[in-house]
């Protein structure tokens, strides 16, 4: 499910749809706002030890946090087999949600006031459901976004136009070869980008087209020219971010610090020519929130400061058959409860979910972790569910599951 990889920065609130002008670089300033408010909020008074129970105050600052973007997986069903999915998804994974459980949930989360929502899948255009889903939340106030790889767009092109969805993300993930390895399907790079060119043709300007690529060793010698050829055709926005370290993906194909490093450059040259370029129309280019923690000095050259993975913070995952995380990018430790089991606002309110982000118990750090530098240093790196992932400890992102619930064990 490489469609839901921090997706977040995507979210695109400055916008004018009548000549779809992304105002991209403002979005991403009052997008800093917000995090830097909830994190300073949170971090500062959630800074708890495994030996006291949550104060009055804490449990009612927990309840203030709303889940503004939420991702949507509407099936676990995929069309493609990708060497950086998290999971196997050709078929089902379990039992998924009916429509009418789905109206159910969109009842209950429009009261928890999200403002985003991306449908997601698996591919989301092999639910039955997705045109309904779509529709319902528009009505409800809530701007609906695509998550794709493409290959289904012209088949759905006429109800994709049809329907209230106002951005769609298609994934590309390096040149012809490359991306159809990556992906395992042959064709599947005209189809997406001639998905691109369909979108801009049939919606009239009223759909905002973007790409995500998933960058790894496979393609990142590929960024540059990918860059011309999306950029050639008019493309908004690109996204730029890793694949997350589980599921069946190979070791092999994660970057090393040299190539994050390589990463950096490229983000921070297309952002400075988009910057010194204000008069004619540069692609914007940003970094995902799996990308920024790397290197704190360059943060802010890829675009904004990291202040923390969002996940349960302002961000919810929900997956096809109901399990509610924080990021769909988690493992399955990072499973908070499902919908059929708890209404969803008991999830999102219950004072001690998503520990990983509202709460920081230091004691329960292991492994090659404990010493890193950016545990104390900086309050911005200061979390428990860390995205470095330092070559020298591959299940580093594994290490917030000791750190999930204040009785979890050592």
């Amino acid at each position: 499910m490489p469609e839901n990889n921090a997706i977040y920065d995507i979210v695109c609130d400055s916008l004018q749809t009548e000549n779809v002008v992304l105002e991209f670089d403002t979005f991403q300033q009052s997008l800093l706002l917000i995090r830097s408010d909830t994190m300073s909020s949170v971090i500062s008074k959630f800074y708890l030890t495994t030996d006291r129970e949550l104060s009055k105050e804490e449990r009612m600052m927990t309840q203030k946090l709303k889940p503004h973007t939420v991702i949507l997986e509407i099936t676990s069903q995929c069309n493609m087999q990708c060497a950086h999915c998290r999971a196997v998804c050709k078929n089902k994974q379990g039992e998924e949600l009916s429509l009418r459980e789905h109206i159910t949930l969109a009842d209950e989360l429009v009261k928890l006031g999200p403002k985003h929502l991306f449908l997601s899948g698996g591919e989301a255009l092999l639910s039955p459901h997705w045109k309904t889903l779509a529709h319902y939340y528009h009505h409800r106030g809530v701007r609906i976004i695509l998550l794709s790889n493409g290959l289904l767009i012209p088949k759905c092109i006429d109800d994709i136009v049809k329907s209230p969805i106002s951005q769609i993300a298609i994934s590309i993930d390096g040149l012809k070869k490359t991306h159809e390895m990556i992906r395992g399907v042959r064709e599947s790079f005209e189809i997406a980008l001639s998905s691109l060119d369909l979108i801009k043709q049939k919606g009239q300007g009223r759909i905002i087209t973007s790409v995500i690529t998933t960058v790894s060793k496979w393609n990142i010698d590929e960024l540059e020219d990918l860059y011309q050829v999306l950029s050639s055709r008019g493309i908004i926005l690109w996204q730029i971010q890793r694949p997350s370290p589980h599921g069946q993906i190979d070791r092999n194909f994660m970057l090393d610090s040299t190539d994050i490093s390589r990463l950096y450059q490229f983000i921070h040259a297309k952002r400075e020519l988009r910057k010194n370029n204000p008069s004619i129309n540069v692609m914007g280019v940003t970094a995902a929130c799996n990308v920024t923690p790397f290197y704190k000095e360059n943060t802010r050259s890829i675009g904004n400061d990291y202040t923390g993975c969002p996940a349960g913070l302002f961000c919810l995952g929900i997956e096809a058959n109901g399990n509610v995380k924080g990021c769909l990018t988690q493992s399955s430790e990072f499973i908070e409860g499902n919908i059929r089991e708890r209404p969803l606002s008991t999830i999102w309110n219950d004072p001690h979910n998503f520990a990983y982000n509202r709460f920081f118990y230091e004691d329960k750090i292991k492994g090659s972790c404990q010493s890193c530098n950016f545990v104390e240093s900086d309050d911005h790196y200061n979390q428990s569910y860390c995205l470095h992932l330092c070559p020298l400890d591959w299940h580093s992102m594994k290490v917030a599951t000791n750190l999930a619930r204040p009785n979890a064990s050592a």
